[in-house]
């Protein structure tokens, strides 16, 4: 038995280490939000850094509030890399350390199904992690872990298992709060469905309440906009059914619905030993249900709902007893799973490389310590993320020292403050502008203006800059300084289309 969870566990390690080829492979991460968030973990590590005028625009707002596990990570590694290494390590993190946590939850709560666990390795890439929302795909594999650290407790309480798992829940909440929040949901339906006296609910209590407080207190994302937001009922039903799957091609989530289908009907069609497992056939279907009951958004977290999707499909893995000859097939079905995904993101990260590259190359003739505005339109009706494109001037941040109006400033969420508050027009948030910059405040307070598939502004950008690099849809003007003009009032605003 023991050389069976050794051999496991180092395939599981091993295929998790195949998974992160893509990270270091390529030049640069095609990920939504990613160079967001690197740029701002490079602020923070550098605001006192005499080589650049950070100080001048922002300042450092750490405190004991969720989220700040990535910020805190990519500081501390910058000390030994680059803030590029930094960000592929942590990456890495993401992709490695959710199979290996299932792998751990499955041992305690459905054990002899260790193979189950191939299944989390087609769920490292998901839509979260290719929107680049890598502080919330970490807080995953902090989520189940946790679950399994709670039934190891259980199996033999100690004080010092009590603190260990008292550390690693309120560690949780410090990645991310949805991901404490799911923890807490699996453990809570678990104690409700298998009718437990109220012993694990005060232990619960107790493990959750530091946390719970700390949310209280810091009330992250919400400040004075605390109003919710719903989607409609075929908004759900059209989540529901694309969310787990959704990756960077249309046809290989069509292929990838097929093949999950299959898996349910592999492990239950016709299997005499197939039995469902204790009270984990109760909690899936709890998740499921408040997933229809979480909103869209709450303050400035978005997408809350949604999140529940992927962990609801790995909680499957624990709700029956599949058998050990259905188990091998099913194994096969999880690793084609895993090599079509692998397939389909390794052809995606190398074919936007060309876009990237020329992209890249327009940070080269900036001058250092520039003040740069992006003004970025999204394809119609295109894909999230196929937009690699949306955050990428904030490399400009990490190559040339420069500022940029749009890194990540949420109070409660981010750890990086803004002090300085030029014009900088809200639309860019939506990718799509339907108001008309206003250019004289956009000339005076600004070195350059980076510009992607926006050809209609081109007249109102040639008037008051200088094109000084173009590839594709990238136009990079540098403003022509003038007198000063009357300026109009300035709108900024937090990030409305996501949270960290």
């Amino acid at each position: 038995m023991f050389k069976s969870k050794i051999k496991s566990a180092v395939t599981v390690f091993g295929l998790s280490l195949l998974a992160i080829i893509p990270v270091w492979t390529v030049a640069r991460l095609p990920l939504l939000d990613y160079p967001n968030h690197l740029a701002r973990a490079f602020v923070l590590a550098h605001l006192h850094d005499p080589q650049y005028q950070f100080a001048h625009f922002f300042r450092a707002d750490w405190g004991l509030y969720p989220y700040i596990g990535m910020d805190a990570i990519l500081v501390w590694l910058q000390t030994f890399v680059s803030i590029e290494t930094s960000g592929r390590i942590f990456v890495s993190l993401c992709v490695i350390a959710l199979p290996l946590s299932i792998l751990w939850f499955l041992r305690r709560v459905n054990p002899g199904h260790d193979s189950l666990a191939l299944f989390a390795l087609f769920l490292t890439y998901d839509v979260f992690l290719l929107q680049g929302f890598l502080n919330f795909k970490l807080s995953l594999a902090a989520c189940f872990f946790v679950a399994g650290l709670w039934f190891w407790y259980q199996e033999r309480p100690s004080w010092w298992r009590w603190l260990l798992l008292l550390l690693c829940v309120t560690g949780t909440y410090f990645i991310h709060l949805i991901g404490f929040a799911l923890t807490g949901f699996i453990l809570f339906f678990y104690i409700v469905f298998s009718r437990s006296n109220w012993k694990p609910y005060a232990q619960m209590f107790l493990l959750f309440l530091p946390g719970a407080a700390l949310f209280l207190i810091s009330r992250p994302g919400l400040g004075a906009r605390h109003e919710m937001e719903f989607r409609t009922i075929s908004d759900k039903v059209l989540s529901a059914l694309v969310v787990p799957i959704h990756g960077f091609s249309a046809g290989f989530d069509n292929l990838f619905v097929v093949l999950i289908i299959g898996c349910f009907l592999l492990a239950r069609w016709k299997n005499p030993e197939f039995k469902w497992n204790g009270t984990w056939p109760y909690v899936a279907p709890a998740l499921f249900v408040t997933y229809w009951l979480l909103p869209l958004s709450w303050g400035q977290t978005f997408d809350i709902d949604i999140r529940l999707l992927p962990p609801l499909l790995l909680v499957l893995l624990a709700t029956a007893n599949v058998g050990q000859q259905r188990q091998r097939a099913l194994t096969l079905m999880a690793l084609l799973l895993f090599a079509l995904r692998m397939v389909n993101v390794s052809q995606t990260f190398h074919s936007d490389q060309k876009l990237l590259a020329g992209m890249t190359n327009s940070f080269s003739i900036m001058k250092p310590d520039a003040k740069i505005l992006p003004i970025v339109e999204s394809g119609e009706d295109e894909d999230q993320l196929l937009r690699p494109y949306a955050h990428y001037w904030a490399y400009a941040v990490i190559q040339r020292g420069a500022y940029s109006p749009y890194l990540f400033d949420i109070q409660g969420q981010t750890p990086l403050r803004m002090t300085y508050d030029p014009y900088a027009p809200d639309d860019f948030w939506d990718l799509e502008y339907k108001d008309m910059p206003e250019w004289n405040n956009i000339r005076e307070d600004y070195d350059y203006v980076w510009a992607y598939n926006v050809p209609k502004f081109a007249p109102q950008l040639k008037a008051i800059g200088e094109l000084v690099y173009q590839d594709g849809l990238l136009r990079v003007y540098q403003m022509r300084k003038s007198e000063p003009l009357p300026r109009v009032k300035r709108r900024r605003g937090a990030p409305k289309h996501r949270a960290v």
